[in-house]
């Protein structure tokens, strides 16, 4: 049984990754919430969730998502840095960098990560060195609705690390 639970588990998150491309985020939200409940102590699952509520602007939610996969497996880099995104979007600059050290004590590597991703890394880096409540370039601001929300994550990368563990989609 628990080897067909992690094989539905990975199509829901499948599933979810696939809704949120297509912009439909309460299906994917539902996906991604079957998945966690097949695989309550799935990291990769509460991972996953954290992930769509945090597209879906619920940063709350995808905090306590974010806390439970950190609490399955604290040595997950990428999550310590998607929670410092979600941190910092609730105006919690402590806990915001309290959470960009934890990606870097778990091994988040920087010097890897600026050839492909220096927009992430040019956040970790202000919310480090500041208490700056938001951050961005000029393509990238503040959204207040979902629509906003998607049009912006359309501009990234699609390696960016809201989709991407070690070359593995984090959905």
């Amino acid at each position: 049984m628990r080897e067909r639970n992690h094989q539905t588990t990975h199509v829901e998150r499948a599933f979810a990754r696939l809704y949120m491309k297509q912009g439909l985020y309460q299906e994917a939200e539902d996906a991604a919430v079957r998945a966690t409940l097949l695989s309550p102590d799935a990291a990769e699952c509460w991972t996953s969730l954290g992930t769509v509520y945090a597209w879906g602007l619920k940063q709350d939610l995808a905090a306590q998502a974010f806390d439970k996969s950190l609490e399955i497996n604290q040595e997950q880099p990428r999550v310590h840095l998607s929670q410092g995104h979600v941190q910092k979007a609730l105006g919690d600059a402590p806990a915001s960098i309290s959470a960009y050290r934890g990606a870097l004590d778990y091994g988040y590597d920087i010097v890897a990560s600026l050839g492909r991703r220096t927009r992430g890394i040019g956040m970790l880096a202000l919310a480090m060195l500041s208490t700056i409540p938001a951050v961005g370039s000029e393509d990238q601001t503040p959204t207040s609705t979902w629509a906003e929300n998607r049009a912006q994550h359309l501009r990234l990368p699609v390696d960016d690390i809201w989709w991407t563990l070690n070359g593995e989609d984090m959905l």
